[in-house]
């Protein structure tokens, strides 16, 4: 991530704490799918991509469990 933003392919960040919050995030999620079956890895993986590519407005409220 740092070698992304020193080459402008992504914008100046903390890129060490992006980093760290996206592997926290993520293993948070798999905590919770295990709890809840209706989590599906599907659903993860769309809203751990919308909430780091799109930010909080970019979780449109679609369903991210399978009863949703």
């Amino acid at each position: 991530m740092n070698r992304a933003v020193e080459t402008g392919h992504l914008p100046t960040m903390p890129a060490t704490l992006v980093s760290m919050a996206m592997v926290g995030a993520g293993f948070e999620v798999l905590v919770r799918m295990s709890l809840d079956s209706s989590l599906t890895a599907d659903g993860a993986a769309r809203f751990l991509t919308d909430l780091f590519l799109g930010g909080l407005p970019g979780l449109d409220g679609r369903g991210y469990h399978s009863q949703e």
